[in-house]
This record gives C-alpha cells, structure tokens and sequence, in this order.
C-alpha cells in the first residue's frame, strides 16, 4: 500500500530483512524511484540500505536529493559546512491554475504578510478564491468551483514546502504557516 501511495520511496535505516526492504522492493516493481540513506558499513542496522545503494537506489544526503528525484531542487546547495549564501531560492512551478494574481507564492507571501500566521485551510481559501489576506478567512468564488480541494491542499501543501525549504515562510508548532521575518 505505502509503495503504491508514494512517488517514490525514501529508506532511512532497514536491517538485512526488514519490512522497509518489503516496501523497496514493491515499489520497484510498480515503477517507483528507490532512495535510500547510507549508514554505517558495520552496523547490521544498515545491511538493507547499504545493499540497496549497492544495486542502485539513489543516495539521499539532504531533503535536496529528494527534491532532485522531482525535478524541483535545480541548484546546488550550499556546501555542508558552509556559511556563505544562506538560504537559496528553490526554482517552483505550481500545479495549480494562475489566474492572473501575481502566482501562488505571490498569494501566499500577500495573506502571511498581513496576519501573524495562517492555517492551510486559509490559505487555500486566499489561493482559491485570488484573495491576498484581507485579514477575513475568503469564502471559495463561483468562478474557481472547478478546483478540487484535496487536490489544490495536496498541491499548496507542495508549495509551502519548498517555501519552507528555502527559508522563505516557517512551520509554527501549531502547524500553521508565517513568513520568516515575521519571526518573534
């Protein structure tokens, strides 16, 4: 079920019979990109993952390489251990529909910086009905009825994401979302 569900299948740590390996393997079989993390080479809690990278899974070092497998991370981190440059744009293109209101991340960037902090379900509404944040919750418009919700959190929740990756906008402790530099 798992293998089918994802896009691909990340393993962190699976022993040399484990039921992380189970999922590889299903995923393989389905069509689904395999990565997996190194661990150390003696330690027996690593025997699968190693054995995956062994016979070609991609190596995962930093969630960039999981962006990578997707085509949204395009350019090179900045060096482990460097200080230079800090957080880097991350190149994005939404699924969802433009309708003329300056993007998604426009939207978004719009209703975190007129409130504290935003749930997803605001924001989908500010995405879905064109609205930057008023400071009221928008009701969705008759002309984006078409949208499917699921679909648009699903794709929003993308977004906010690699808005977060960047160091643009941070997750509270209450799941809701604000701009960085809103920061107390």
């Amino acid at each position: 079920m798992i293998s089918a569900l994802a896009a691909c299948v990340v393993v962190i740590e699976a022993g040399s019979r484990s039921g992380a390996l189970n999922t590889a393997s299903h995923a393989l079989e389905q069509g689904r990109a395999v990565l997996a993390v190194p661990g150390r080479p003696n330690d027996p809690r690593y025997a699968g993952t190693l054995r995956l990278l062994h016979e070609g899974a991609a190596m995962v070092l930093d969630a960039s390489d999981v962006l990578a497998q997707f085509g949204v991370y395009t350019q090179e981190p900045t060096p482990r251990g460097s200080r230079a440059g800090g957080a880097q744009r991350v190149p994005w293109t939404s699924p969802l529909p433009d309708h003329g209101d300056g993007g998604h991340e426009a939207v978004v960037r719009r209703l975190l910086s007129r409130t504290d902090e935003a749930s997803l379900d605001v924001i989908v509404s500010a995405v879905t009905t064109g609205e930057g944040g008023s400071g009221n919750v928008p009701t969705p418009g008759p002309r984006h009825a078409q949208a499917d919700a699921a679909d648009t959190a699903a794709a929003l929740t993308a977004l906010l994401t690699v808005m977060e990756l960047s160091g643009e906008i941070e997750r509270t402790e209450t799941g809701r979302y604000r701009l960085r530099t809103a920061r107390r």
